[in-house]
C-alpha cells in the first residue's frame, strides 16, 4: 500500500538477495555498503541505547527506521537511494543494510542466496550472533551448509566420468576455495574443543545420528548460551536428561492412573515418543523448545547452572575432524591453491 515500509535490516546470516518487481507501483530503496555496517550500527546504538540495550535483536526485528538523511549527516554513514520499477532487479550484497518504502499497491518477491564471496560473511554473522550487542538466534547451522555443500563439490570433482566442464568453471572453483579454507576453521574449532572438552573430563562420543536419534530437525539444536546451532557436535548433562526422563515417565504414569488408563500403557507411550525424538532434544510436540533439557556448543560444554560435574556430561559428535579435514584437502586437490 502507500508508503509501506520495510525497515532498516540486512539479510538472515547475512546473505544476499534479489529481489524482483513485478508489477505496479514503484518502490523506494536505500542502502548503506557492506563496508560502511558498522558505522550504521553504531548510529543505531548512539541514537537508541535504551532499545538496542533492553532489545539486543533490534535490527533483526525490522521495527527500526532511521532517517537517512541523519545517519548521513549527522554520524557519516554513507547511505544509497534508488528507484526500482516494475520488471528490474534490486540485488542486496552481503551485510549491506538497505531499507524502503513502497509508492503504492505493488507484487514482488525476492530469494537469498550465497556466493562464494559469502561464506567469511556467513561466519562473521554467526559469531555477531554470539557476540555483539545485536544479539539473535541464528536461523540455520553454517557448519552444516559448508559441509553439505563440501560434500556436493567433492562428489561432482570425483565423478567416473571425470571433473566436467561445468564443475571446472571459475566461479565452481572459488566457491570450493572458500568451502575449503572455512572447513579448516572448523576442523580446527572442532579438534580445539573437542580437547578442551576431554581435558575437563567431559565425555566425547561419537553418535551419527548426534543425541541419540532424539533430535529430528535442524532448529532444535540450539545452545542454551550462545544460540548457536552445533551441528557437528552437542554437549548436554546426561544427568540432568536423566532426571527430566524420571519425572515424565512419573507425571505420564500418574496421569494415566487418574484417567484410568493403563500405567504401562502410558510408559509405551512416552518411551515410543521418545524413540521419534519428540519432545526431547529441543521442541514439544507443540513446536515449543524443551528448556528442561537444554543442549550446549563446544564453547559452553560445560555450561548451564545444574551444578553437575564435567564427568556427567558428554558431547555427541556427528562427524569426525579427520573427515572434515580430508574433505577440505579433497576440495584443495581439484582447485589448487588460492
Amino acid at each position: 500500500m502507500l508508503f509501506s515500509a520495510f525497515c532498516w535490516h540486512v539479510e538472515d546470516h547475512y546473505l544476499g538477495s534479489v529481489n524482483y518487481l513485478h508489477d505496479g507501483a514503484p518502490k523506494t530503496w536505500y542502502s548503506i555498503p557492506p563496508a560502511s555496517a558498522s558505522a550504521f550500527e553504531r548510529a543505531v546504538r548512539t541514537i537508541v541505547p535504551t532499545r538496542v540495550h533492553d532489545t539486543p535483536d533490534l535490527l533483526h526485528r525490522l521495527v527500526t527506521l532511521v532517517p537517512p538523511g541523519v545517519l548521513r549527516d549527522a554520524h557519516g554513514v554513507p547511505v544509497f537511494q534508488t528507484l526500482q520499477k516494475p520488471g528490474t532487479f534490486i540485488v542486496t550484497w552481503p551485510r549491506a543494510y538497505h531499507a524502503g518504502f513502497s509508492h503504492g499497491y505493488n507484487v514482488g518477491e525476492a530469494v537469498n542466496f550465497g556466493t562464494a564471496e559469502w561464506v567469511p560473511f556467513g561466519r562473521a554473522a554467526v559469531e555477531a550472533y554470539v557476540t555483539s550487542s545485536f544479539k539473535r538466534n541464528a536461523v540455520f547451522s553454517h557448519e552444516r551448509v559448508l559441509l553439505e555443500t563440501g560434500r556436493r563439490h567433492a562428489r561432482s570433482f570425483a565423478s567416473p566420468g571425470g571433473v566436467s566442464d561445468e564443475a571446472r568453471a571459475p566461479w565452481i572453483a572459488s566457491v570450493a576455495r572458500m568451502i575449503r579454507d572455512d572447513l579448516f576453521t572448523i576442523a580446527r574449532e572442532q579438534r580445539t574443543g573437542r580437547d578442551a572438552a576431554l581435558t575437563r573430563g567431559v565425555r566425547v562420543s561419537a553418535d551419527d545420528d548426534c543425541l541419540g536419534g532424539r533430535v529430528t530437525h535442524d532448529h532444535e539444536v540450539v545452545c542454551a548460551e550462545c544460540k548457536s546451532m552445533p551441528y557437528l557436535a552437542v554437549a548436554r548433562c546426561e544427568t540432568c536428561w536423566k532426571l527430566k526422563d524420571h519425572i515424565e515417565l512419573s507425571q505420564a504414569i500418574a496421569r494415566a492412573r487418574a484417567q484410568g488408563k493403563s500405567a504401562a500403557g502410558a510408559a509405551l507411550a512416552l518411551g515410543n515418543d521418545r524413540a521419534k525424538g519428540a519432545p526431547y532434544g529441543g521442541t514439544t510436540r507443540e513446536g515449543r523448545r524443551d528448556l528442561n533439557r537444554p543442549v550446549f556448543c563446544l564453547k559452553h560444554a560445560l555450561g548451564g547452572a545444574c551444578g553437575h560435574p564435567a564427568r556427567e556430561r558428554v558431547v555427541n559428535t556427528r562427524v569426525d575432524v579427520r573427515e572434515i579435514e580430508d574433505l577440505a584437502r579433497a576440495l584443495g586437490e581439484f582447485v589448487g591453491p588460492s
